[in-house]
């Protein structure tokens, strides 16, 4: 293996680092202003989903609530959602 002097090497860098295409401000503040709000909109959904998994699943195994049948549809019906969205991704 070829040994290159610690001055070579530094040049390469420096040679290769001008090469390199950065993102404008507005690139970088496009981009992360996006991954936010993705970010957000994508906890919404799943805290969305996990409230109606959670009501449906109280609702199955609390004898006391006339509506466990309902709760059992929605939480199937969820899941499934779930899945077909996780599946199509």
């Amino acid at each position: 293996m070829a040994h290159t002097s610690p001055k070579k090497f530094f040049l390469q860098v420096k040679s290769e680092a001008k090469k390199v295409t950065w993102s404008t401000r507005k690139e970088t503040i496009m981009t992360s202003a996006t991954v936010i709000v993705l970010a957000v909109l994508i906890a919404f959904f799943f805290f969305i989903v996990d409230k109606i998994l959670d009501s449906g699943v109280t609702s199955i195994f609390n004898p006391n609530t006339h509506i466990a049948i309902i709760g059992g549809v929605i939480v199937v019906i969820m899941a499934c959602i779930v899945l077909l969205l996780g599946a199509g991704g």
